[in-house]
């Protein structure tokens, strides 16, 4: 299998503490792949695809890895840079508009 290529990504809420749930839409998919995303404020979420919803369009749950800054942060608006791995190597990286919840 070569390496995924995605279309489409939708994290519409990234939560600071817990898991948060999207969608990643492409081909060369598979359960269990490692999916990351970075905003562009340096925010990391790193987790992995659960299971086909149809087609190419595939769940995914990701949790907060860094950086946890102190206080509580608001909710903001933020662009944020997806991909995912497989065995075979990185997809390339696709933006989606998100909101980091507290």
């Amino acid at each position: 299998m070569a390496a995924p290529q995605l279309e489409s990504v939708s994290f519409p809420r990234l939560h600071a503490g817990g898991n948060s749930d999207g969608t990643v839409t492409g081909t060369n998919i598979k359960e269990h792949d490692v999916v990351k995303i970075v905003s562009n404020s340096g925010k990391r979420w790193h987790g992995q695809v659960t299971t086909r919803a149809s087609g190419n369009l595939w769940n995914a749950t990701v949790h907060r890895v860094g950086p946890v800054l102190g206080g509580v942060e608001s909710n903001v608006s933020e662009t944020v840079g997806v991909t995912v791995t497989n065995g075979d190597g990185d997809s390339n990286s696709t933006n989606t508009n998100s909101t980091n919840v507290p």
